[in-house]
């Protein structure tokens, strides 16, 4: 038996759940034409650096929000999706979700905005180095993975 095989798992199974949680949010907002905001606030001095806003949509007037120290818990609470059936998502939303925390640990806040367009959803990725009175780097478009590439170069810049 090897005990730290259970503990390496973990983690995985960790962000495949949080993967599936944002592929149920990425149905939501094409479906109802929501906006949903996934927040990692490196600047919080309380632990709770994941925020979610899921903003009225159509067909639903209700606004939540919370703010968490573990993200899964923060998606579920908001989204109220079932994901034991889903399948894998087919864009790679654990890569970019886990980069992000990272930089949020490090001091960085990123907001990840989910918005309807004509066809599908778009990302909006938003950095800041120092609060959100500092400037900020903002990137738009379809795949997730593709934006968190330029935002984490970005990060890495003096």
């Amino acid at each position: 038996m090897n005990p730290g095989a259970s503990e390496a798992s973990e983690p995985s199974e960790y962000w495949n759940r949080i993967a599936m949680r944002v592929q149920a949010a990425f149905a939501v907002v094409k479906r109802n034409e929501a906006s949903i905001l996934i927040k990692f606030d490196g600047a919080r001095e309380n632990g709770k650096i994941f925020t979610v806003v899921n903003w009225p949509t159509k067909d639903v007037d209700a606004f939540s929000r919370m703010n968490s120290n573990d993200l899964e818990d923060a998606l579920t609470r908001v989204l109220e999706a079932d994901v034991t059936d889903m399948t894998p998502p087919e864009q790679d939303f654990i890569g970019p979700l886990r980069q992000f925390e990272l930089l949020a640990r490090r001091g960085y806040i990123v907001c990840v905005r989910m918005l309807p367009n004509a066809d599908s959803v778009d990302f909006e990725v938003i950095l800041m180095r120092d609060g959100p009175e500092s400037a900020s780097v903002r990137q738009l478009g379809p795949v997730l993975s593709t934006i968190a590439t330029g935002i984490v170069i970005e990060a890495e810049c003096p």
